[in-house]
């Protein structure tokens, strides 16, 4: 595979084994070890203006996971959203929490060249409570995103903030008090990817509608996919819409 001979070239004495047909174990003779999904960079470079520099990006990321560990900042580290199906892999090594329905939030470590899934090993190393985690990173997280900017004429909106983490604005109160002023009803979200955040409200069945079929377009061929199931956010919580 192409891609195995770029890592190859990059990092001499690499071993690399397919152990799936779209997924690479890489470790190094020192003792360090990574697994890459390559599902969501051929999703990408499919659709990539330059697939050079997308594939260059990819490389770079996880060849920086097989370096040495160094230490963290506690100002690093960041809540991602995921599904389900993502914490059936090495969960009990990671620091989460369930969200609610089949979405899960999990604390990584955002370094400038990759994000990087906190450890056990690595909180208690930070000596930082998990309870104070949602607060900390959820700060950090805002410290180092633009501001959200909300589009659509309605009924129905989406938000964008970067490119990678709209999915955490779940987890911004303040800007869910201030988006339920322009929705009819209880706000109605959905995550469909990383990248994706949709919203309408609860008595707006066009913008129900709307979202449903956008949340599932983007989940079945979108890449670093998350998940469709509609969430009503109510009394500063969210919770499954049925």
């Amino acid at each position: 595979m192409l891609y195995s001979k770029l890592l190859e070239e990059r990092q001499p004495g690499l071993m690399i084994v397919m152990t799936e047909p779209m997924t690479l174990n890489i470790s190094t003779d020192g003792g360090k070890d990574a697994s890459t999904f390559l599902d969501n960079l051929w999703i990408q470079w499919q659709s990539a203006e330059d697939r050079k520099d997308l594939i260059n990006r990819h490389a770079n990321a996880m060849l920086s996971m097989l370096r040495p560990d160094t230490s963290i900042d506690p100002r690093q580290i960041i809540p991602i959203i995921k599904d389900a199906s993502y914490m059936s892999s090495d969960s009990d090594k990671m620091v989460f929490e369930h969200l609610v329905a089949d979405i899960y939030c999990v604390y990584a470590v955002d370094w400038p060249d990759r994000t990087v899934t906190l450890t056990k090993k690595g909180l208690l190393e930070l000596g930082i409570e998990q309870s104070a985690l949602r607060k900390l990173s959820i700060e950090n997280l805002q410290a180092i995103l633009p501001a959200a900017e909300c589009h659509g004429e309605g009924p129905w909106y989406f938000l964008s903030a970067g490119n990678d983490y709209e999915a955490s604005l779940l987890l911004f109160d303040g800007l869910w008090d201030q988006l339920a002023e322009i929705v009819s009803g209880d706000v109605i979200a959905a995550v469909p990817a990383r990248d994706s955040l949709l919203f309408t409200g609860s008595e707006s069945p066009e913008g129900l509608a709307a979202i449903r079929t956008r949340a599932t377009e983007i989940a079945r061929n979108g890449h670093h996919v998350i998940s469709e199931t509609l969430l009503r956010r109510r009394d500063g919580r969210w919770s499954t819409f049925d």
